[in-house]
């Protein structure tokens, strides 16, 4: 057996307490040799490595921690080993878990992030898409096995990978691995003419899965009150919810800890071991942790209300809708590594006997693919001379496209990226910025540059930099900084943290209920960013970015940039009193961004153009 399957039980009652507790779950697990073996070895000696091949195994089967180093071993250690994973937090922390279970090869790990490189030269390399597609497009990777892990989640950037990968193979002789708990295979086999398919069923330790079926939403919330309300003795819950507002005031109302996005990597590894030893721990957590945090708890709620986010033709929208099956099995799947447990899914929409995967959600076909078109012409790719697996809609590459051909990032004849196109490439920001940053760099305007540099490192709305339940006095330090420029504030946010020798600053945002982490990764996009670019400048002989940030940018100066932006939209005065512009001070017309939620716009970045704000408009160091 490779593992236990959950079993599943729909129903409306309230939830019965185990009569015997995690005691006897603990001496059934305390002794080694008891415990199960990972599912993943049920399968490893009938794996073909000298073909590709799909595996798909349950989370915390061992994946991704097994099957290339065994690989690596069979071909002791003359073959290069590419493992793909989906993010800069995903690579690093697949690094050190293979150093931690693998000793013997540790002089082999690498892993290479844009912002991270540690170990270029090992066989075993851990990256992020956007550096294997660099590595696929000037064709350094041959004779290597290439795993596609977490394949369920499925960026504009993989296709591309996936797609240069399949045009190269007769030549460069690579083979794929495509893994994931939560994908139809099919598809992946028929896109990259794979043959050989190994499953894996259930988990390391039995899960027992639970469905509470509600009348409505309001019954819903009143179901999680009611398993919450009974603390079980000696039983500790990650609980799925739909925000960050709702994770933070469970937690605050509940005596539990919370994560999402908003956190630092190392406060969502104490909670993680605080987990391991309170065992009453009640942890309430957005979808961040769906498929990359493994966490050790008896048992997992799921609340089925989830924001999903669509973007078309450059114009955002966000929207409630119901958790799908991939993410299900993800969020199901943070039980049963560890010990055995429980799932319990509150809906109030009926559920099938089976949770199967669904086709894979593809960015191709729910974003607008600018990074896609960009990078093709970057790198001297054409359309027509690739296949995707994703269905392309023609009018948003076609949108796309006209838009940077508009904005001088590639060219109309060539369709080639032009300087522009380069450098706006290797910004890790969102479009509207790279666009803006590299017109600062081509006309020289240095001072705006670093400015929107800092700026647009956030990617995020400032409604996301502090804890709810202290909004009132994060908002009051936030706009002490700018009350007519919310791009200033995050600039000075960014100025005052990498200034900050003594840790006051973060001392500061921290004691004013403000996530430090949210300034910490700016300034690593920032940084990385900076790094970049002026590599590109450097070996075109031109001027350097220097590392100080800038802050009170000249209003009018950063207004021809706006007005040149696909998402910043300008507003009338008289537009004031219909937006939410608490805690501003905007007395004409105004800049801003908006986002579209459940139908109602939200704006945010928000841009006085004729404000009269106490602070003199001169770009400061």
């Amino acid at each position: 057996m490779a593992g236990n399957e959950p079993s599943v039980d729909h129903g409306h009652r309230f939830p019965s307490v185990p009569e015997d507790g995690m005691e006897s779950q603990t001496l059934k697990t305390t002794d080694k040799r008891l415990e199960p073996k990972l599912p993943i070895f049920s399968i490893l000696n009938s794996i073909e490595f000298s073909d590709h091949f799909v595996i798909i195994g349950d989370v915390g089967t061992g994946k991704s921690t097994v099957t290339p180093i065994h690989e690596y071993e069979l071909w002791k250690g003359n073959r290069q080993i590419i493992i793909r994973e989906p993010s800069r937090a995903a690579c690093n922390a697949l690094f050190y878990s293979l150093q931690a279970l693998h000793p013997e090869i540790r002089d082999a790990l690498a892993v290479i992030t844009k912002d991270t490189k540690i170990n270029l030269g090992g066989k075993i390399k851990i990256v992020t898409d956007g550096v294997l597609l660099r590595m696929l497009a000037e064709n350094s990777i041959y004779d290597s096995s290439i795993y596609f892990d977490e394949s369920h989640q499925m960026t504009s950037q993989l296709e591309l990978c996936m797609s240069l990968a399949k045009k190269e193979e007769p030549s460069a002789r690579n083979l794929f691995r495509i893994m994931s708990a939560t994908i139809d295979p099919h598809e992946f086999l028929l896109f990259l003419g794979i043959s050989k398919l190994y499953r894996m069923s259930g988990h390391r330790y039995p899960v027992a899965l639970e469905v509470q079926v509600a009348d409505d939403h309001n019954e819903m919330f009143k179901t999680l009150q009611l398993y919450l309300d009974s603390r079980p003795r000696d039983e500790s819950w990650l609980v799925f919810l739909p925000t960050r507002r709702l994770v933070e005031n469970y937690a605050s109302s509940y005596g539990g800890v919370y994560i999402h996005g908003g956190l630092e990597g190392s406060e969502v590894n104490r909670i993680q071991q605080r987990a391991e030893l309170d065992k009453n721990l009640r942890i309430f957590a957005t979808n961040v942790i769906a498929s990359s945090v493994n966490i050790y708890v008896d048992n997992v709620l799921i609340f089925d209300d989830v924001i999903d986010s669509k973007d078309k033709l450059g114009q955002k929208a966000l929207h409630y809708t119901k958790v799908d099956n991939n993410s299900l099995l993800q969020m199901i799947g943070r039980i049963g590594r560890f010990k055995p447990g429980r799932a319990v899914i509150l809906t109030d929409a009926p559920l099938p006997k089976k949770i199967d995967p669904i086709p894979v959600r593809k960015a191709l076909e729910n974003e607008t693919p600018f990074d896609l078109v960009l990078l093709m012409s970057k790198y001297g790719l054409k359309l027509s001379e690739l296949e995707f697996m994703s269905k392309v809609d023609h009018r948003e590459v076609a949108f796309a496209e006209n838009w940077l051909v508009e904005i001088g990032a590639i060219d109309r004849y060539t369709r080639r990226a032009t300087w522009k196109g380069l450098l706006m490439s290797e910004i890790p920001y969102e479009p509207d910025f790279s666009h803006m940053i590299s017109s600062t760099l081509i006309s020289g305007d240095y001072q705006m540059a670093r400015f929107l540099l800092a700026s647009g490192s956030f990617g995020d709305s400032l409604n996301h930099a502090y804890k709810s339940d202290h909004e009132g006095v994060a908002r009051r330090l936030l706009y002490s900084f700018d009350r007519s420029n919310e791009l200033n504030i995050k600039a000075h946010l960014l100025k005052g943290y990498a200034e900050d020798s003594d840790g006051s600053f973060v001392s500061k945002l921290v004691a004013n209920g403000l996530y430090a982490g949210f300034v910490e990764e700016a300034w690593k996009n920032h940084e990385a960013a900076r790094e970049v670019l002026n590599d590109l400048l450097g070996s075109s002989k031109k001027r350097l970015i220097p590392k100080e940030v800038l802050v009170d940018a000249d209003v009018n100066k950063l207004k021809p940039y706006l007005e040149n932006c696909l998402s910043f939209e300008k507003f009338r005065p008289d537009e004031r009193s219909k937006r939410d512009l608490r805690d501003m001070r905007i007395e004409g017309p105004f800049f801003a961004r908006a986002l579209t939620i459940n139908y109602k716009r939200i704006l945010f970045d928000i841009v006085g153009v004729n404000s009269g704000s106490k602070r003199r408009h001169q770009t400061r160091r």
